[in-house]
């Protein structure tokens, strides 16, 4: 063989190889204004590799006419890869600036994903590292050719080609020291970061799969509960929003946030960077942690969490359910314990029991087994429970030796009782309140939904504030803006109903507060999820329609609102009466277009007279006290004085009470 010619030609296949391996563009092909039309962007079915590009030209944003006005969608897919955790990034460049590069995703209402398309994340304008002008998107994914939604809108001036070249860096996992042992494991940020950033985590099982329910929402000091079984973990931690295509769990405290279109894919929409976070996890007294940073825009921190099978003795592990998790004052919820044995040996039978009593149940429940080593209660809370959140503990018990056992918790939220009128005869007046604090107060309850009769006791008090008033979009804190109104007319509280006109998208991210320097009140607390506001909203005690209504928009009308309005009840009109309404999250934004106070009137929906005029004062028998009792209402002319019935205040009235006074029956013979 001739050596020099045989290198040559090797050296000529190399050359040719590496030719073959040049980046792949992956231009947009018309028409693609929505994800149905969206550009394939797969590099010819292999996916995007680093380097890989897509491009196209757009002036616009439509998605109901295609052509150059119309905004760009690409479906794009990454290269396989060994399974392991990536970030990509798709950084987009144009000759003119202009410009605005987005993930998309679906909207979720009460943790279902909906068919909405919305904004995931926003690329940024000021990633480090990229060049002037840049508009930067960022995901990760495990090598399992993930799919995601992209879309590129300009503007009348962008009329230069852009480009999206992808950057895709593998990213090791933090491992955390140590195993935890299966069964119910707290799952929380470190106290520091739990007090002062709003973060998302979600656990992800083998392979990288996503567990559905195993994530959480919003900074928790007290972390989540996750019953898991033997295997390595992995756990992504990121501010809000981070999300994958899983609705939010039901333990979660908001359910609305943005999620993606395919199962794989992870995302996070912050570009403000947190500097470390420590994940710990808890599980019959061992505690696992470890510490990561984010200094990447979009970050999402990744920690590997073990959990180990013993080999030494153990106690039965036990893993509670809620059925369901959330209920109302006065309702019940079925508890469910599943004992998994303990080892060495496999002790059985075993005995389940609970303390209840937080939430009105006995101090001592016994469970009852059906099938084997899966035992239930039902527990009927109490009416008279505020809302909040309730842990639920039950401890599983060996009844043979060596009598070892062990503790699994939940928690049981427990909305607002129920309200209604209460007539109050110590002081003849009717409030709204619950049934519980009714009897207590000695008073009678007119059921759930009644109401005290109302009416307008004067002109509305109207803010003279220049209106309308932008609301401030979610940065790194809450966006804020307030109306005012000055009111000084020496009068006092019985009620009052408030109106707001707002328009904003996303009525989820608003709190809206009226405060009068001596009380606070919320009207809606992120109530209403993805569906807009677009009204004027008033608020009274007295309306027979909760905040928020179905609808989208929400519909203008007067509601009940988030906390009653009878906390201002005694208190001055003489104030300077604030209406505050702060955004919670990005993305949406809105104003306050009005702000108006009415005062309002009582007449209580209550009859207080006695039934039997012959036991005026209402003791339960007949003497003197009740002559007592009712000759000061007929001098003043009191309405239960017009014994008679027939409207009047008069002599008639004397004679009909005296009749049945000197009959002696405090029932009248009812």
């Amino acid at each position: 063989m001739d050596v020099k010619r045989g290198l040559f030609g090797l050296c000529a296949m190399i050359l040719c190889a590496a030719g073959t391996a040049q980046a792949a563009n992956n231009p947009e092909v018309e028409p693609n204004d929505t994800k149905a039309t969206a550009t394939i962007a797969n590099s010819g079915g292999a996916g995007m590799d680093t380097g890989d590009t897509i491009s196209g030209t757009t002036t616009g944003s439509s998605t109901t006419t295609a052509g150059a006005a119309s905004a760009d969608y690409f479906l794009v897919t990454t290269k396989a890869r060994p399974q392991g955790v990536y970030r990509h990034r798709l950084i987009l460049t144009s000759s003119v600036a202009g410009h605005t590069f987005t993930i998309r995703g679906l909207g979720q209402s009460g943790g279902v994903p909906n068919t909405t398309d919305s904004t995931m994340q926003t690329g940024s304008t000021t990633y480090p590292g990229t060049p002037t002008g840049a508009r930067v998107i960022q995901w990760y994914g495990f090598g399992k050719q993930e799919r995601i939604f992209v879309r590129v809108t300009g503007t009348t001036t962008t009329t230069a080609a852009y480009s999206a070249v992808l950057d895709t860096t593998p990213v090791t996992p933090v491992s955390m020291s140590g195993s935890v042992l299966p069964g119910d494991i707290t799952i929380k940020p470190d106290a520091a970061t739990a007090t002062a950033i709003d973060t998302d985590w979600w656990v992800l099982g083998p392979g990288y799969t996503a567990i559905p329910d195993f994530g959480h929402d919003d900074a928790d000091e007290t972390g989540a509960l996750r019953n898991m079984t033997p295997g390595l973990y992995t756990i992504a931690l990121g501010r809000y929003n981070t999300c994958n295509n899983l609705g939010s769990p039901a333990d979660d405290t908001f359910r609305s946030a943005i999620v993606l279109d395919f199962p794989d894919a992870m995302a996070n929409s912050s570009t403000t960077l947190t500097t470390s976070a420590t994940m710990v996890a808890d599980a019959n007294g061992n505690v696992v942690s470890g510490t990561s940073s984010s200094a990447d825009q979009f970050g999402i921190m990744f920690f590997s969490l073990n959990v180990e099978v013993p080999t030494g003795p153990t106690p039965p592990v036990c893993n509670l359910t809620l059925n369901p998790a959330s209920v109302g004052a006065g309702a019940s919820t079925l508890i469910t314990v599943n004992v998994t044995p303990g080892l060495n040996p496999d002790t059985t039978p075993h005995m389940v029991t609970a303390d209840l009593s937080s939430i009105g149940g006995p101090s001592n429940a016994v469970f009852t087994e059906g099938a084997t080593n899966s035992f239930t209660y039902r527990v009927t809370t109490s009416g008279c429970l505020t809302a909040g959140s309730f842990p639920i503990s039950a401890t599983v018990t060996e009844i043979a030796a060596p009598h070892r056992s062990s503790s699994c918790t939940r928690t049981l939220a427990v909305t607002a009782p129920a309200t209604g009128a209460c007539c109050l005869p110590s002081t003849q007046t009717c409030e709204i309140t619950t049934s519980c604090d009714c009897a207590a107060r000695g008073g009678s309850y007119q059921g759930d939904g009644s109401f005290c009769d109302s009416s307008a006791a004067g002109d509305p008090f109207v803010s003279e504030d220049s209106f309308p008033i932008s609301i401030p979009d979610y940065a790194t804190v809450p966006g804020v803006a307030t109306s005012t109104i000055t009111i000084s007319n020496g009068q006092t509280v019985e009620a009052l109903s408030v109106c707001v006109g707002l328009t904003h998208t996303f009525a989820g991210d608003l709190i809206v507060t009226l405060d009068n320097g001596n009380h606070s009140v919320q009207l809606s607390n992120r109530q209403g999820t993805l569906n807009n506001l677009g009204g004027t909203y008033c608020f009274s005690d007295q309306a027979t329609v909760a905040w928020p209504p179905a609808g989208d928009p929400i519909p203008a009308g007067t509601y009940r609102p988030f906390s009653p309005l009878s906390a201002f009840a005694g208190d001055s009109y003489d104030a300077t009466w604030t209406l505050t309404v702060s955004d919670n999250a990005g993305l949406d934004v809105g104003t306050i277009d009005s702000f108006s106070i009415t005062p309002l009137s009582l007449s209580p929906a209550c009859s207080f007279c006695p039934s039997c005029p012959a036991d005026y004062n209402q003791d339960g028998g007949v003497d003197g006290a009740d002559v007592g009792a009712f000759f000061p209402d007929w001098e003043n002319s009191a309405a239960c004085a017009d014994v008679n019935l027939d409207g009047g205040i008069d002599g008639g009235d004397v004679e009909a009470f005296f009749a049945a006074w000197e009959a002696g029956d405090p029932t009248c013979g009812h």
